[in-house]
């Protein structure tokens, strides 16, 4: 057991560079692009966890980020990811937290089809609704990392994407 937390924190942990990393690429299909690969690791922490919903969730989000990167039908996809969500909340409802990274992933998908800076606020609105469900699971890792993806994003909103990407250079 202690193995698959470890592993759990690991992934995330991987999962979360990641997603870090990809909100600080000023093209849409670059951010999309790493966020599958993030979407594969946070898969795993949560399967690790056996934490159901979040699982889901973040296997429906690769799906997503999958057709969001590959089409350009974006909005179709987004309509199409609505009642599996609905589905999903339905059949993986434990307690009221359970439906936390629905509504975030509802939130970061809506994002995800409009511009960079719509995807940088949904994206704060989504992590902080998985920060609660995260330390309600015990994934102190994934809570820990989603915070700092909070602070990032709100970093990039206040200070500008071209002023942190020139002092990165």
């Amino acid at each position: 057991m202690l193995t698959f937390v470890i592993l759990a924190q690991l992934t995330s942990i991987i999962g979360w560079l990641l997603l870090i990393y990809s909100y600080y690429k000023e093209d849409i299909d670059k951010l999309l692009y790493i966020q599958i690969i993030s979407s594969v690791f946070y898969c795993f922490s949560y399967l690790f966890l056996g934490a159901f919903s979040g699982f889901l969730v973040c296997f429906i989000e690769l799906i997503k980020g999958i057709g969001y990167y590959k089409t350009d039908k974006d909005n179709l996809i987004f309509l199409i990811s609505l009642p599996i969500y609905i589905i999903m909340g339905i059949f993986s409802y434990n307690q009221i937290y359970s439906l936390l990274p629905i509504i975030g992933s509802i939130i970061d998908g809506f994002s995800l089809t409009k511009n960079k800076t719509v995807a940088t606020v949904g994206g704060i609105v989504s992590n902080l609704l998985w920060v609660i469900y995260d330390v309600i699971i015990l994934a102190y890792a994934s809570a820990i990392t989603d915070s700092v993806l909070v602070v990032s994003n709100i970093s990039l909103l206040l200070f500008g994407y071209s002023m942190i990407l020139k002092s990165n250079k």
